[in-house]
């Protein structure tokens, strides 16, 4: 039995040296793994080549266990060329070649790992292949003079994150390959002032070019369909931006302080909360007949706006749309609109308010700072409220609980429908559908009925039905609305504010919490680490500031179902 495991332990010895086997040639220090080369360490210098093979083997990694190839802090490096073989730059492979002025990248080159060019701030120029799959966070920070990247004609994706904080990118030039930007990928880059976007371009993701304050101009290409939330939050300079037909939603350009007009598309369905908040020279917006919702402070603090109009398929204006639009001096209505409380609070040159049909809103405080109003002007716009109680709103939220909806956008004969999708269907002969698809078909429509808009309330007799195409009239991927919806909507709106400002008060500062969403998702303990539009949180070992994971959990409001407060922010307090 000894004699067994010792020829087994051999067995694993030789397979392990097999495996990684460590050696020196010439400048390069490096390891064989599976039968490739990583490049670990080098006392090159200058004008530097990196070999194509060591030992035998291809060199395929630059950089091993976050250990630079070249040092931690190294000037003798003027120029580096990586030969194509290489797939691979580790995380800080390359950081801190600070008299690095030029750099050729391997034509084959997969990912740029974390910090992998970090501090190289002589570098210029830098060529991207197009067979980039990943940039790692702060790949580039630290490089102060690189001021332009190229991207080569073929790559798919600008990557999260890509070039985040890259403070000295002035323009760039994004190819006709490139079908998606991803979150943050040019955000904080604090230079940019061009940019040329791909004609093929889809999709612009979250926060994408936050904060890139010195961008005067951008033109949106016409395949582009979705522009995410935040996507130009803080672009100050931004002056003219144009916004294809095509566009099926957008995030708003909230602290886009020189844009001054803009029209919404008519595809557009929301005006989302902060759409436009703090545009302090927005003078006019042109808005879409889509549009059927402006969202709380949607347009807050936009101090230049003079005029607006609102299309008659807008249901709700939330609260505080228009607070603080102290040159606004006249609104046109068009439909039966629900106002939420204080939409036109501070608007000091009000002066004016024309009406096609009912007005419905709020009265208490609706109108609040708006000087040039009487009390006569307000009560001939025979203002009333629909929703008053507590009790009231309490209905409506457990109403909305049981009539979810998504806000995706009506799909043409099912084409794009795939199993998973859930939707409301009207047949030609008037029979109404929930249901969840359970399959891709051009031909029929196959699904399971469901009791609201969501995968997890299938019908418990787990029937499936098929019906055709050419039989659906309609088809939505939202169940159907009914009456009164939007109101009831902007009730619920209304109460979670409240809850909100009370929450606040209650917290008094971070501190530890229960949390429950409304799929049954329970954190605790959880420690708050921001109180915006969603509530930021970081998993916790216990009641104790030192004991957090550190991974970083942002929950919607609207998601949450309970609230407790544990405790503050010394594990001593008492639970509150």
């Amino acid at each position: 039995m000894q004699m067994r495991f010792v020829l087994l332990w051999m067995l694993f010895f030789v397979l392990t040296l097999q495996a990684a086997v460590a050696g020196v040639e010439g400048d390069w220090t490096y390891e064989i793994k599976d039968g490739e080369a990583i490049i670990k360490s080098s006392y090159a210098a200058g004008v530097v080549t990196i070999p194509r093979q060591l030992a035998g083997y291809p060199v395929k990694k630059l950089g091993s266990a976050w250990i630079p190839v070249f040092g931690w802090q190294n000037t003798n490096i003027t120029s580096l060329e990586i030969p194509d073989c290489v797939i691979e730059i580790g995380s800080e492979g390359l950081q801190n070649l600070s008299s690095l002025q030029e750099i050729r990248l391997s034509k084959n080159l997969k990912i740029i790992g974390r910090r992998g060019l970090a501090g190289c701030d002589r570098l210029k120029a830098i060529e991207i292949p197009k067979t980039v799959e990943k940039i790692g966070g702060a790949a580039f920070e630290g490089c102060t003079n690189l001021k332009t990247v190229v991207l080569e004609e073929g790559i798919s994706k600008v990557g999260a994150r890509w070039f985040q904080g890259m403070q000295s990118l002035e323009k760039i030039n994004i190819p006709d390959s490139v079908t998606n930007i991803e979150k943050y990928a040019f955000a904080e880059c604090l230079s940019l002032k061009q940019i040329r976007l791909s004609n093929q371009l889809k999709v612009i993701g979250n926060y994408s070019f936050i904060k890139c304050k010195n961008l005067l101009k951008i033109e949106i290409p016409g395949f582009v369909e979705e522009i995410g939330y935040g996507a130009f939050l803080g672009c100050e300079s931004l002056e003219t931006i144009s916004l294809p037909k095509n566009l099926k939603r957008i995030g708003g350009f909230s602290d886009c302080r020189k844009l001054e007009k803009i029209t919404i598309p008519d595809n557009i369905t929301e005006i989302t909360e902060n759409f436009f908040a703090d545009c302090a020279s927005l003078r006019q917006v042109i808005i879409g007949a889509g549009v059927n919702y402006i969202g709380n402070k949607a347009f807050k603090n936009c101090s230049s706006l003079e005029e607006i109009v609102i299309p008659k398929n807008v249901k709700v204006i939330g609260s505080q749309a228009f607070a603080n639009c102290i040159n606004l001096e006249t609104i046109k209505i068009e439909g039966d609109t629900f106002v939420g409380k204080r939409a036109f609070l501070n608007c000091k040159k009000l002066k004016k308010i024309v009406l096609k049909e009912k007005f419905r809103g709020y009265e208490k405080d609706l109108f609040d700072g708006c000087e040039l109003l009487t009390q006569e002007d307000i009560q001939a716009l025979g203002c009333y409220s629909q929703v008053a109680e507590n009790k009231t709103k309490i209905d409506v939220d457990g109403y909305l609980r049981k009539n979810k909806w998504t806000k995706k956008d009506l799909l043409p004969k099912g084409r794009d429908v795939w199993a998973g999708d859930s939707f409301f269907a009207t047949l030609k002969n008037g029979e109404e559908y929930q249901g969840i698809c359970t399959e891709k078909d051009d031909k029929d429509l196959i699904f399971k009925k469901a009791k609201t808009n969501s995968q997890k309330e299938l019908e418990s007799s787990g029937e499936t039905i098929k019906v055709s195409w050419a039989s659906v009239s309609s088809f939505s991927s939202s169940p159907k609305r009914p009456d009164g919806y939007f109101e009831a909507q902007q009730a619920l709106l209304e109460i979670r504010e409240e809850a909100k400002e009370k929450f606040y008060e209650q917290m008094g500062g971070a501190c530890f919490l229960k949390v429950k969403l409304k799929d049954g998702t329970l954190y605790e303990p959880v420690y708050t680490i921001s109180i915006s539009s969603n509530l930021g949180l970081v998993r916790a070992k216990q009641l104790d500031v030192n004991n957090l994971f550190g991974e970083v959990i942002e929950v919607d409001w609207e998601d949450i179902d309970l609230i407790e407060v544990l405790a503050g922010k010394d594990s001593r307090d008492n639970k509150q």
